[in-house]
């Protein structure tokens, strides 16, 4: 099995049991709960937690959840993790989204050179750009929008991601609201079905001045990038 550069550093540095977790704290509130005989503590990076410590009778596992994004916007968290891990950690459970996609000396791009290469392929193709990617990858939809912006094309998002990004309670996350140029929504059909038959079909009255709709996707198709699903 093959693990990403970054995590491998950071399991050597976990066996090796230095630094003190309490480092890692400053300026953030760590979140505490149980689950089954499980005591867990969680340190919120933003919007998706850095890392979970759950302590149990016996051992003490450490769940990875977003770690693996060293090369994201959240890369010095990252970096001061390596330096100051927690200590006696028994096992490490991680996700394996990244497993076995790079080489042993492969890097992936950073979010900022990914931003780059974003503006060139946007200013370069003539009609609409359509971005694969998960609204919940907050960091990545923040690039898009940035490149977007900078290629005077604005991001249509449906109303899942315009609620994702909403939720978010952040000034610095574009969203639907006054004062945030270059974004707009529209909602496919099903997803209307979908909103009808959940009962928040309502939801997209906050949307009114920023929709698209199908009748106006080719006209807007050469000035903008959607983000999707597949």
């Amino acid at each position: 099995m093959c693990v990403a550069i970054e995590t491998r550093q950071l399991v050597q540095n976990l066996k090796g049991g230095g630094g003190e977790h309490h480092s890692l704290l400053a300026g953030f509130t760590v979140r505490q709960s149980k689950c089954g005989g499980l005591e867990i503590d969680s340190l919120p990076a933003r919007f998706l937690n850095l890392a979970q410590t759950c302590a149990g009778k016996d051992q003490k596992p450490y769940k990875s959840n977003k770690l693996r994004r060293a090369h994201g916007k959240k890369g010095k968290l990252f970096e001061a993790m390596l330096k100051r891990p927690p200590k006696n950690i028994d096992v490490m459970l991680m996700e394996g989204s990244s497993l076995g996609r790079l080489s042993d000396d492969g890097q992936f791009q950073t979010e900022e050179e990914l931003e780059l290469r974003f503006i060139e392929c946007f200013k370069a193709t003539p009609g609409l750009v359509l971005v694969a990617c998960s609204a919940q990858n907050i960091d990545r939809v923040v690039i898009v929008y940035r490149a977007a912006k900078q290629s005077s094309r604005t991001l249509v998002v449906d109303a899942y991601a315009a609620e994702v990004l909403k939720a978010t309670g952040s000034e610095h996350i574009p969203k639907l609201v006054r004062g945030w140029p270059n974004i707009a929504v529209y909602i496919p059909f099903s997803q209307r079905v979908q909103l009808k038959k959940k009962g928040i079909a309502q939801i997209v009255d906050s949307y009114r001045g920023f929709r698209l709709w199908p009748g106006q996707l080719a006209e807007h198709a050469p000035r903008s990038v959607m983000l999707f699903r597949p």
